[in-house]
């Protein structure tokens, strides 16, 4: 991670947010300030395909659910994986286990 946080609106709801950097494979992690959503890392494949193909937002609330209904301590992850053509979101908890939200 970088040694501190950038500002920048929130990828999926547009409210102030903090990010910082992710090493491989890109990643934005992302703090955001909304009630509604919260804290997700993302690929830099999932936000150019949500950009590209969810220009109506539709996407993006969706995701913005399910971040939203993580619950304390949980991080949401988003990809894309294009061996199978879907979706991944997967809940990170605190102490690093996982498991697939959708």
């Amino acid at each position: 991670m970088t040694a501190a946080p950038e500002r920048a609106a929130c990828f999926l709801c547009g409210a102030p947010s903090e990010y910082r950097e992710l090493g491989a494979p890109e990643r934005r992690h992302y703090l955001c300030s909304a009630a509604g959503c919260g804290e997700y890392s993302i690929t830099r494949r999932a936000q150019s395909l949500i950009e590209i193909l969810y220009r109506a937002k539709v996407r993006r609330q969706e995701l913005r659910q399910v971040v939203a209904a993580a619950a304390a301590g949980q991080l949401v992850e988003i990809d894309f994986n294009p061996g199978t053509n879907a979706w991944e979101t997967n809940l990170v908890e605190a102490n690093g286990s996982h498991g697939q939200a959708s």
